[in-house]
């Protein structure tokens, strides 16, 4: 028997689908499209490999590593769904005698083995490239080993320490910590005690976030508790997700190998510090630290990366305002665009109008009380649901002791 080429392998992989599975259309299409972009964009033009001739190996090394090295939208959350595509495609070549019965079985002891590619990207991402750990701490991950703990740049004690963050929250400390800060931090607080006291919460297996009976027991405990929906998603409730994301990245909560959220020592340390230093490190944390992207919806659309890129333009922007003075938002933020022309100006307006900043950034800096915002009817949108934005005196003060040292983050 002639064997078919790769491409036509998927064509009858999404024929058998369809007309014998009687999938829907979206279920299809999610699975042709993981199996397509594992062919053309790895095999094909990376291995130069047939579909056939895929062993563990290969699975091994495109889930847990290539994928997470090349991918720029690559996300823990979509291991599930690659893995589940995989095994059903070889599954349906084995069945139509494509490959043999010992083939198959090694491809799905990997397919099996989520937890080593949970592993995988999470330490992945706690790789410091600016620190001189960083590049053995790359060399050992390359080499398939997870990196020692102590291997890893300590984001908490690092930011404690660093010079620029100290110098920023001492000339704070004359100022006075507006209430509205003084919540946001308390709420803080309010999550990393729930997820203390309540053990090992196990976190949904896809998309690592909790479970919805703990967003709402969480969400009552705020000072400003948000509306949740009966069905709500963790990144549907703003505060939460937030606050997940920071802790995250100051290595205070953590999730384990069987989905099981901790907490660390590292909760400690935060407490100890002022109100002010609480506040840039949480500032920190969103601005450089956590990805956009995550803060988002898994299936929503847009290039959240590219605004976080460009928000040294936004940052810029929030440090020269006048205190206490609202400003149309499109018109002041296009002020430091280098296009003026904010009707032809796409790319801009994809960063600053729609997307992440104006549903998830501005909101969480209104949050930590650095500045407030008005917004549209929403069935009157045209660009963007904000409408104008005021910086407040602490913000200023914030935005004003910050600036220096994010611009010279992002230069580095």
């Amino acid at each position: 028997m002639r064997r078919p080429t790769s491409k036509q392998l998927i064509k009858k992989f999404t024929e058998y689908l369809t007309i014998e599975k009687k999938l829907k259309s979206e279920t299809i299409n999610k699975h042709i499209s993981i199996i397509s972009f594992f062919y053309e964009s790895y095999l094909n033009q990376y291995e130069e490999m047939h579909l056939l001739d895929v062993e563990g190996f290969i699975i091994e090394d495109y889930l847990g590593n290539w994928y997470i090295r090349k991918v720029s939208s690559s996300n823990k959350g979509e291991i599930v769904e690659i893995l589940a595509s995989f095994k059903k495609f070889y599954k349906f070549l084995l069945n139509q005698g494509y490959i043999m019965h010992d083939q198959y079985e090694e491809i799905l002891a990997e397919c099996k083995n989520s937890k080593k590619y949970y592993s995988r990207f999470t330490s992945y991402w706690k790789i410091d490239f600016d620190q001189e750990e960083g590049e053995n701490s790359w060399m050992t991950w390359m080499m398939g080993e997870e990196p020692n703990e102590d291997s890893f740049h300590n984001l908490l004690s690092s930011l404690i320490n660093s010079r620029d963050v100290d110098t920023a929250q001492k000339d704070l400390q004359e100022e006075p910590i507006s209430p509205r800060t003084l919540k946001f931090l308390a709420d803080f607080k309010k999550f990393l005690k729930y997820c203390t006291t309540n053990h090992e919460i196990k976190v949904s297996k896809r998309q690592l976030t909790l479970p919805r009976k703990h967003l709402f027991a969480i969400n009552e405990q705020l000072s400003s508790p948000e509306v949740l929906k009966p069905y709500v998603f963790q990144w549907d409730a703003n505060q939460i997700h937030l606050f997940y994301h920071i802790g995250l990245s100051l290595g205070c909560i953590l999730v384990d190998d069987s989905f099981s959220l901790q907490t660390t020592k590292r909760i400690e340390q935060y407490l100890t510090l002022s109100p002010q230093h609480q506040l840039i490190i949480c500032l920190y944390c969103l601005w450089e630290v956590i990805p956009w992207a995550n803060l988002l919806s898994p299936t929503a659309g847009g290039r959240p990366e590219w605004s976080q890129d460009g928000r040294i333009i936004l940052q810029t922007a929030l440090a020269d305002a006048t205190v206490d003075h609202p400003y149309d938002y499109t018109s002041y933020i296009l002020q430091y665009s280098p296009n003026q022309n904010f009707e032809t100006n796409f790319h801009f307006s994809s960063l600053y109008n729609w997307g992440v900043v104006p549903t998830k950034i501005l909101p969480s800096l209104e949050r930590m009380g650095l500045l407030m915002c008005t917004f549209k009817n929403p069935d009157e949108l045209k660009y963007s649901s904000v409408s104008t934005i005021t910086i407040l005196k602490f913000g200023k003060m914030v935005f004003s002791c910050y600036k220096e040292f994010i611009i010279d983050k992002m230069k580095n």
